[in-house]
């Protein structure tokens, strides 16, 4: 791509060891995009220790994808970074645990960024199985917004994989410093609260196409993760919900912390 073009689509992935989830999420991104956009790939390794900054390297010349490596973990701080950096005309921010994409999906959150004007935080649905509730949305404090062909699910939608525009994030950059993204307040609430409050954007989900996000204890467990899902509720501003991920895991059931 030409260094004057901007890209349609900026995807930005802030990652810290999580190899095993990358191993299939990273080959299902890349297969999944469109082949109708021009995209930039951003990858931020926050000082991985799992052998995670050695498999996304391996990507380093695939499409227009940057591998940004930090020497520490600067945590939810390097989103602020990724997000600074992007050129494309929306961002789409992906977690490191979602493990599968819908097929150009990049494609329909433009799309739907495009038809809905009004709405500045966009993101795909989950999947939902016996082991996670992807984080998505309680549907039943949701309303249907269809428009033409489209419908998108109006609610708080988070940012699993999530697109908004980079004029407006702009916009509301200068703010995000004041509300430091943390694992009690993420970039996505961050984000599309002052989207809300400033801008007067609405935020929601795209009705049916899902991805599987992998969240949770017994995904964890499943890529001999607990460990370290346990190191990062114990430092974060999270610690009340170790509780609740614990008894998930001995019950074996779902919890999305």
């Amino acid at each position: 791509m030409d260094k004057t073009t901007h890209p349609d689509v900026t995807v930005a992935l802030l990652t810290w060891n999580r190899r095993r989830y990358l191993e299939q999420g990273l080959p299902s991104l890349f297969d999944n995009l469109s082949s109708d956009l021009r995209h930039e790939i951003l990858i931020m390794d926050n000082a991985s220790e799992d052998g995670t900054l050695e498999l996304v390297d391996t990507y380093a010349n695939h499409l227009e994808t940057r591998i940004i490596k930090n020497k520490k973990n600067i945590k939810f701080k390097g989103y602020n970074k990724l997000f600074g950096m992007a050129r494309g005309r929306i961002i789409i921010e992906i977690d490191d645990d979602v493990i599968d994409f819908p097929r150009n999906f990049d494609k329909a959150l433009l799309n739907h960024l495009d038809t809905y004007q009004d709405y500045g935080f966009i993101a795909l649905d989950t999947v939902r199985n016996q082991m996670t509730d992807g984080g998505g949305p309680d549907y039943q404090l949701c309303t249907e917004d269809k428009r033409g062909d489209k419908t998108l699910i109006e609610c708080g939608a988070r940012g699993y994989c999530a697109a908004f525009r980079r004029r407006d994030y702009r916009i509301i950059r200068p703010l995000t410093f004041f509300f430091p993204f943390s694992l009690s307040k993420p970039q996505d609430y961050v984000i599309s609260g002052l989207m809300r409050r400033v801008l007067h954007r609405r935020s929601g989900v795209i009705k049916g196409l899902r991805c599987l996000h992998a969240n949770g204890p017994l995904y964890a467990a499943q890529f001999q993760r607990t460990e370290l899902d346990r190191e990062k509720l114990r430092n974060s501003d999270c610690k009340n919900r170790l509780l609740e991920y614990e008894k998930a895991l001995n019950e074996n059931s779902i919890y999305s912390p």
